[in-house]
């Protein structure tokens, strides 16, 4: 296998819609970016990672590892007709310690080798399965020079990366409130960050658009997340991350307003630091919220693009939808997944509360 991608290489096969690479060069770049000079497999293969994954984040990627090359038969390796084994077969065969490397991440990622996945979601997922670099790129144990070890494996520059982004990293407050200062931490060592001003921005003019809007826009399971606010009981805050208070006050005050189920991201969305505005989606569990919103419009019996007014919407969502568990609770999603994990307010009673309150006064 190439050990070796330009950053030609990577636009190529970007246009391709799949970017290749070898499993374990995704913790290389990782380490590059942290500040590792000199990675063993090239500046030029991590600067084409980094620069392909922070320009287009959606992107598929492909995490490669050698495993045809189990498929060679023993009595062709140790006889001189070799009649069955590829040409390079003992230059791959020589790769092994990297090999492991690519297979021991996979394995921490629960990956199938050579398999594609969206950028984003690896790039998430590395950094909350995989602690450090410690049982790939260097062991606990004695190794002998057989096995050698990566320069920068000890100083696990990876592992500083993800430590210092820590839980921050995935709090939506905090990444409003930090913005560009997460740059570096964590998936944002990779992936791209809005910017404090962007979001900033973002809230005054989308709720500038709401407030005049003559029609909404809400995709279907953002329904649910309205209620959930309201039964909050904060009615009267705001929030930074989203549009939640300014769409459900106009909704409360114009009953009659025309409201379109988008799928896909909404009104709801343009402050959202996990809100792409160019490419228009969501830079977090973007493929369990589609879910979410079919499964909103198969209990509403609606499709996509159905217009109601607001009253007769709510009235229908309170009267077929009882909980959130039918949507995005536990046992309608995958607790231990990332990108199918339930909902953190499906078990809050928030919904509950909001269907027992009523939000239009009849």
């Amino acid at each position: 296998m190439n050990d070796i991608y330009s950053a030609n290489d990577a636009k190529a096969r970007y246009n391709d819609e799949v970017f290749e690479l070898r499993a374990h060069h995704l913790l290389c770049a990782v380490c590059a970016a942290a500040g590792a000079k000199r990675p063993p497999c090239g500046t030029d293969v991590t600067d084409a990672i980094r620069k392909a994954i922070a320009s287009h984040p959606f992107m598929q990627l492909k995490l490669t590892a050698d495993i045809d090359l189990v498929r060679s038969h023993y009595l062709d390796i140790d006889s001189n007709c070799h009649s069955r084994l590829p040409d390079n077969f003992f230059s791959r065969r020589a790769d092994y310690v990297n090999r492991a490397k690519d297979l021991e991440l996979l394995c921490r990622l629960d990956i199938r080798p050579n398999t594609i996945h969206p950028a984003i979601d690896v790039v998430r997922l590395l950094f909350l399965k995989v602690e450090s670099l410690k049982g790939i790129c260097y062991q606990d144990f004695e190794t002998s020079s057989e096995w050698p070890e990566c320069e920068y494996a000890r100083t696990d520059h990876y592992k500083q990366t993800r430590e210092k982004g820590g839980p921050r990293c995935y709090s939506m407050d905090v990444c409003w409130d930090l913005g560009e200062e997460l740059a570096g931490c964590g998936p944002y060592s990779l992936l791209p960050i809005r910017t404090k001003e962007e979001v900033r921005k973002a809230k005054l003019e989308s709720c500038r658009r709401i407030e005049q809007a003559e029609r909404l826009f809400i995709r279907p399971h953002h329904l649910m997340c309205l209620m959930c606010h309201y039964g909050l009981g904060d009615i009267e805050n705001p929030l930074n991350v989203d549009n939640l208070h300014e769409v459900l006050v106009k909704m409360r005050d114009n009953p009659d307003i025309p409201v379109t189920l988008s799928e896909g991201c909404c009104m709801i969305c343009d402050p959202c630091p996990a809100y792409d505005p160019e490419k228009h989606l969501c830079h977090w569990i973007y493929t369990r919220d589609q879910l979410k919103d079919l499964r909103v419009l198969q209990k509403l019996g609606l499709k996509p693009g159905d217009t109601l007014k607001a009253r007769e919407l709510l009235d229908m969502l309170t009267e077929k939808i009882k909980t959130t568990g039918e949507i995005c609770g536990p046992d309608v999603s995958v607790p231990e997944s990332y990108i199918w994990a339930p909902c953190s307010s499906s078990v809050t009673g928030r919904y509950e509360k909001a269907l027992n309150k009523g939000i239009f006064n009849k």
